[in-house]
């Protein structure tokens, strides 16, 4: 199927974000490609790249967002909160909803971007025209994902020609550098602070949620059981994530990457 590619800036609470879109002629549903922050921004860029590519190819409208900050949207990482998350993360839905009112629509979000949409979802949940979501390795409590930077962090520094990363930046005392990032300390105290277990809990109670774990190169567990609750773990689909993904820009011309990328587009044709 032929689509067409666009680039657009998007409105969103003092400042932009910037959206590659892809539009096959007739659409069938649509697709919000929420990147991860920080080090895993750059290791997946390519994988949410051929996702979409592989998602318009099968009839599916996608937009894949930048938050401000990062990428080719406005303003400056440190300059990033929760609620700039939340407040980008809208902005999408609400351009997506613009132009495609009555399609079905999917959003795909990994690692901490997962937290921003649950909490936009629940926020939204009794309004919003949503048909489900997909979560890759969700980090649900803020004190793991802090601690996973942490690690990041002595990892590139014991081996810095393993991981790609931005210049070395010097923080300001009111920042903490990380992986060539400067996290505001504020955002920081609000990440260690996050619990969005809740906010998942009301979200797949009313729409379908697929879940994608992985063995990432420094684990850590979400402290989230599904099991305690049947009716949750009935609006859970088991979905087998690409290999060794956070070296997916090294893996396009694998057959198990290419299998995983048809099984994304799969699932959202299946369920749609």
């Amino acid at each position: 199927m032929i689509w067409d590619t666009h680039s657009a800036f998007i409105d969103s609470a003092n400042g932009t974000i910037f959206c590659t879109q892809f539009f096959p002629r007739e659409p069938q549903a649509v697709v919000l490609l929420v990147p991860p922050l920080g080090q895993l921004y750059y290791r997946c860029h390519l994988l949410y790249r051929q996702i979409a590519q592989r998602l318009a190819k099968q009839g599916q409208a996608v937009y894949r967002m930048d938050f401000r900050g990062t990428g080719d949207a406005s303003g400056d990482f440190e300059q990033i909160n929760q609620q700039t998350l939340i407040d980008d993360v809208q902005s999408g839905y609400n351009s997506i909803r613009l132009r495609f009112p009555n399609l079905p629509l999917w959003i795909v979000a990994t690692d901490w971007s997962a937290v921003p949409v649950l909490q936009f979802c629940a926020q939204h949940s009794a309004s919003m025209k949503l048909w489900g979501l997909i979560l890759v390795e969700p980090q649900l409590q803020g004190a793991a994902y802090w601690q996973q930077q942490l690690q990041w962090q002595q990892a590139i520094i014991k081996e810095p020609l393993r991981f790609r990363h931005p210049r070395e930046l010097t923080a300001e005392p009111d920042q903490v550098e990380i992986a060539g990032h400067c996290y505001a300390k504020d955002w920081i105290t609000q990440i260690q602070a996050t619990d969005a277990s809740s906010c998942w809990q009301r979200i797949v109670t009313k729409h379908r949620v697929c879940m994608a774990s992985y063995e990432c190169l420094m684990p850590i567990k979400n402290y989230l059981s599904v099991q305690a609750n049947p009716r949750i773990q009935d609006h859970c689909i088991e979905l087998q994530p690409p290999p060794a993904w956070w070296q997916a820009d090294k893996l396009d011309q694998s057959v198990q990457h290419a299998q995983w990328l048809q099984s994304v587009a799969e699932l959202i044709q299946q369920l749609r």
